[in-house]
C-alpha cells in the first residue's frame, strides 16, 4: 500500500510540543518548574529564519559597499544604527530566529531570545535543539475535538 495522500490532506495536524527544563533561569520563573514550553516550527518559519540570516548578511555587505569605500568608522557607525554592529556567527543568528520562533511559554521577543543567548547559552543551545528536534519529528496528527453537548430531540 503506498502513501495516502488524501488521508494525509485530510488529517488535522498540530505542531509538536514539549517542556524543556532551565534550572539555570530559575530566578526569573517565581512559583513553579523553570521550564520552556516549545514547539516545532513549520517549514516556512524555517525558511524565514534562514532568510532573515541571509538579508542581514547580505545588508551587511550593501553597507560595507556603499559606505566602506569612504571610512571604515562610518561603515561600522551605519551597521551598529541597523543592529548589525558585531559580527554574529550565520549558526548563532539562524539559531536565534528559531528559538524566537518555537517558544511557546515564555513567547520571547528577538530582544529576550538575543539576551538569553548571550547571558545563557547552555540553556539556550538546549532550547534551540529541542525545537529542531521537534521540527525535524514533523507535526502530529491532531487529537479529536470534542464536539460539544449535543441538545436533546424535541418531541413530537
Amino acid at each position: 500500500m503506498g502513501f495516502d495522500a488524501e488521508k494525509f490532506l485530510n488529517t488535522k495536524m498540530q505542531p509538536r510540543t514539549a517542556d524543556v527544563p532551565v534550572p539555570g533561569l530559575a530566578s526569573w520563573f517565581g512559583e513553579g518548574e523553570p521550564v520552556f514550553k516549545v514547539r516545532g516550527i513549520t517549514g516556512q518559519e524555517l525558511g524565514q529564519a534562514k532568510q532573515a540570516v541571509a538579508t542581514r548578511k547580505d545588508l551587511a555587505a550593501l553597507v560595507d559597499g556603499i559606505i566602506g569605500g569612504t571610512s571604515k568608522e562610518k561603515a561600522e557607525s551605519a551597521k551598529k544604527i541597523l543592529g548589525m554592529g558585531e559580527a554574529v556567527p550565520e549558526q548563532v543568528a539562524l539559531r536565534i530566529h528559531i528559538v524566537r520562533l518555537g517558544s511557546v511559554d515564555p513567547d520571547l521577543d528577538e530582544e529576550a531570545t538575543v539576551k538569553l543567548c548571550t547571558c545563557y547559552p547552555v540553556e539556550f543551545e538546549v532550547i534551540g535543539k529541542k525545537i529542531l528536534e521537534l521540527t525535524g519529528q514533523g507535526h502530529e496528527p491532531g487529537k479529536a475535538e470534542a464536539s460539544g453537548v449535543t441538545p436533546a430531540s424535541e418531541a413530537r
